[in-house]
């Protein structure tokens, strides 16, 4: 059956953190005396987001409260307990100012343009995410935007993509779902009935891709987007 809509996760997959998570983090941290070895805190990072994989699995929780949770785990690893400074890191990683899109994303949108195929973006994120994409020019580029907190559903929940395959007026075999996620992106949209593909791209910042799963062999994986489009044609 024919490929009628790419849906795309977002954060790791369009965009990337340039600088980076705890780049942005070891900054703010020492401008608030706070002196902690960069390599501790990619360290701190690491171990925060794979302590979050049940959490993550459950999809019980909102964007902004699984992102609280990750950010007081982070911070708990360096005592820091003054809530003021909680609250700030809090916001100023949420808000994603330092997001990038991949150098490859608009020539894929291209192609998938000029070949009759919508785009669409399935996230699990806070609404911010609208103001990321409009900064980075990937809104005006894409079809669909789904994002959890306005749903109400979050990722692997099949329910968000159901929503979306409503929203694209499709069924599953019409659409690919491309992410960096194991459990949020792989899982599940194969719940969902959606073929998925799993980018595993080389970076610094994919701290929830959960890349060390079990009986994924059937799973296309690629390592940039272009890779996709061999499996469209």
């Amino acid at each position: 059956m024919k490929i009628k809509v790419v849906f795309f996760d977002a954060g790791e997959t369009l965009l990337y953190r340039n600088p980076s998570l705890s780049t942005i983090a070891f900054r703010f941290l020492n401008k608030n005396k706070i002196k902690v070895k960069k390599k501790l805190i990619d360290k701190f990072i690491s171990d925060s987001a794979k302590e979050m994989k049940k959490i993550v699995i459950k999809a019980k929780h909102s964007d902004s409260e699984k992102w609280d949770i990750f950010i007081r785990k982070f911070l708990k690893k360096i005592k820091v307990k003054d809530e003021t400074i909680i609250e700030n890191v809090r916001e100023k990683l949420k808000k994603g100012m330092s997001f990038r899109p991949f150098k490859e994303v608009f020539e894929v949108f291209n192609f998938l343009k000029r070949n009759g195929i919508k785009t669409g973006i399935i996230s699990n994120a806070p609404v911010e995410l609208k103001d990321i994409l409009k900064r980075t020019g990937i809104l005006e580029k894409i079809n669909y935007l789904i994002i959890s907190e306005e749903t109400g559903y979050e990722k692997p929940d099949k329910k968000i993509f159901e929503y979306a395959l409503k929203k694209a007026k499709i069924i599953p075999d019409e659409c690919v779902y491309v992410g960096d996620n194991y459990i949020a992106d792989i899982y599940g949209a194969k719940k969902a009935g959606i073929k998925p593909i799993w980018i595993l791209r080389n970076s610094k910042n994919a701290h929830f891709s959960y890349k060390t799963q079990k009986k994924d062999g059937d799973i296309i994986k690629v390592k940039n987007l272009k890779e996709i489009i061999k499996f469209l044609k």
